[in-house]
C-alpha cells in the first residue's frame, strides 16, 4: 500500500466529527497519479454528492395552499403582506391559523374568552384579504402553535407555512428556542420566516432569490421552490456557496495542505454551482453564480445584502446529514443576523 502521505497521516489523527458536514475525505480520482509502488495516490478534497443521485431536475411542486400564523400580535400580522404576494403570484389559497393554548387550569378557564377574541381578529383578517380578491378562511386549534401547524400540515395540503420571526414579545423566537425552532423540528413542509425588522410594504416582489448550496443533496431540495418561485415573480436566481473548510489551528495544520484544501474545495464547488445553474437556466430562468468566503453564515448574509435578495432559501440539514450542524447552524445565525425573509426546508431526522 506504501505509506500515507502527510496529508492523509494529518487527517487520520482528526476526530471524524471534527470534518462532519464539510464533505471532506478520500478521493480516487481517475487520472489520479500512481505512487512509487504503482498504486494510485488518494487525494484529500471536497465533493459534492454524486448527480447521478441529485433528483431535483424532475421534482415539481406547487404552491397551492399556504398557511399563515397569526397570534393577534401586529408582529405575527408582519407575515401578511409576503403571503398575499406569494399567494396572488401562485394562485395559492391562504389559511389562516392560530392556536389556543390550554395546557394549564388558568389557560383552560380563560380559552373560550380567549377563543372567541381570536376568532373575532380572524374574521377581520379574512374580510380584508377577500376584499383584494383572495381565497381564504381560517382555523384555530388548541395547544401550543407548533403543535396546531403539524396538526393543519398533516391533515390538510398545505404546501407553505409562513410566519414571523416574532409573536406577541416582540423578540426573536428562533433565538429563544421558540416557534421556529418546533416548527423546524416538527413539520417537512418549507417556512418563509418573515423578519420583523426592516422597511416592508403591502407588497412585496420576490425580483431577486439566493439560494444557499453546500453541495450535498439536502441542500438541492430547495431548488424545485426556488424554481416555482422564480417563475411566479420573474425573479432572478443567485446560486451561491462558501466553500468552508474546518478550523484546523488546534490540529497544527500545515499551512501549504490548508490551502490546497481550500483551492480544491473552490475549485469543486464553482463546477457543481455551475451544472446547477445551467440546469436552471434550460428552464428559463435568469441565474448568476457566488462562489465566496469561508464562514457560511456571515457571508451569506453579506451576499444577500449586496445582490439586494428579496429572499435568502436553505435547508434545516446539510453536508454531514446532522440537523442544525452545517447548513443548520447556519441557517440559525442566518435568521438572527439578516432583516430579509429566510425560506427554510426542513429535512426530517428520518428522509429517503
Amino acid at each position: 500500500m506504501g505509506e500515507p502521505s502527510t496529508e492523509m497521516d494529518y487527517l487520520g489523527q482528526l476526530d471524524a466529527a471534527q470534518l462532519a458536514g464539510f464533505g471532506f475525505g478520500q478521493y480516487l480520482s481517475a487520472d489520479s497519479e500512481l505512487d512509487q509502488n504503482g498504486e494510485h495516490i488518494t487525494e484529500v478534497t471536497w465533493q459534492p454528492d454524486p448527480i447521478e443521485r441529485s433528483t431535483w431536475r424532475q421534482d415539481k411542486v406547487n404552491i397551492q395552499e399556504v398557511a399563515v400564523l397569526l397570534d393577534g400580535s401586529p408582529f405575527a400580522a408582519l407575515a401578511i403582506p409576503l403571503t398575499i404576494s406569494i399567494c396572488k403570484a401562485a394562485g395559492a389559497e391562504i389559511v389562516l391559523l392560530s392556536s389556543v393554548k390550554n395546557h394549564n387550569q388558568s389557560l383552560r378557564e380563560q380559552y373560550d374568552d380567549t377563543y372567541q377574541n381570536r376568532e373575532a381578529y380572524l374574521t377581520n383578517v379574512v374580510k380584508e384579504l377577500k376584499a383584494r380578491g383572495l381565497e381564504v378562511g381560517y382555523k384555530i386549534l388548541p395547544g401550543h402553535i407548533a403543535d396546531a401547524t403539524a396538526t393543519l400540515v398533516q391533515n390538510e395540503n398545505i404546501d407553505l407555512v409562513i410566519t414571523s420571526t416574532s409573536g406577541k414579545s416582540g423578540s426573536k423566537h428562533w433565538v429563544s428556542g421558540g416557534v421556529s425552532r418546533k416548527l423546524i423540528q416538527r413539520i417537512a413542509t418549507p417556512i418563509i420566516l418573515v423578519q420583523t425588522s426592516g422597511d416592508r410594504g403591502t407588497e412585496i416582489n420576490l425580483k431577486r432569490i439566493l439560494v444557499a448550496l453546500d453541495g450535498s443533496l439536502y441542500s438541492e431540495r430547495t431548488l424545485p421552490y426556488a424554481r416555482t418561485l422564480a417563475k411566479a415573480f420573474n425573479s432572478e436566481i443567485t446560486l451561491m456557496s462558501v466553500p468552508a473548510v474546518p478550523d484546523m489551528k488546534s490540529y497544527r495544520a500545515p499551512a501549504e495542505f490548508v490551502q490546497n484544501l481550500r483551492i480544491k474545495a473552490d475549485a469543486n464547488m464553482r463546477k457543481f454551482i455551475k451544472a446547477v445553474a445551467k440546469s436552471l437556466r434550460q428552464d428559463g430562468l435568469r441565474v448568476q453564480t457566488v462562489v465566496s468566503g469561508s464562514i457560511p453564515a456571515q457571508t451569506i448574509v453579506r451576499v444577500s445584502e449586496n445582490k439586494n435578495a428579496d429572499l435568502i432559501m436553505l435547508t434545516s440539514r446539510g453536508r454531514g446529514g446532522l440537523k442544525l450542524m452545517f447548513m443548520g447552524s447556519v441557517a440559525e445565525e442566518v435568521v438572527q443576523k439578516t432583516d430579509k425573509p429566510v425560506f427554510m426546508l426542513p429535512i426530517p431526522d428520518r428522509i429517503d
